[in-house]
């Protein structure tokens, strides 16, 4: 978990980099990452403590077993996760190839600001 909040701040770091739409939107991505870490924690500490599989019984009384909810809802979760985290490193991305070319143009002489 440490390792995560580290990389997040690194990720923050680098999104107060970009330029201003980009860092608005990088921020608020950010911000969810976060909230979907903390979820996922959750549901960790859930399907541990209860298993990922469990016996419910349904409507005609006979007990069956069934996937933990929480793990459902993980699974979901850690494929928006990944989409999430890809978003904001294609923005920091797009923002550095941008700066580098602006440095090149310059250094060639065709950028005039």
């Amino acid at each position: 978990m440490a390792k995560i909040k580290k990389n997040l701040s690194e990720l923050r770091k680098a999104v107060d980099s970009c330029e201003p739409a980009k860092r608005e939107l990088g921020i608020k991505l950010l911000d969810q990452l976060e909230y979907m870490e903390n979820l996922l924690s959750e549901y960790q500490k859930k399907i541990k403590a209860e298993g990922a599989i469990i016996e419910a019984t349904n409507g005609n009384g006979f007990t069956v077993k069934t996937e933990h909810p929480a793990s459902k809802a993980y699974a979901t979760l850690v494929g928006k996760y990944n989409a999430m985290v890809k978003t904001v490193e294609d923005i920091i991305l797009d923002s550095l190839q941008k700066s580098e070319g602006d440095e090149l143009l310059e250094f060639l002489g065709g950028a005039k600001r």
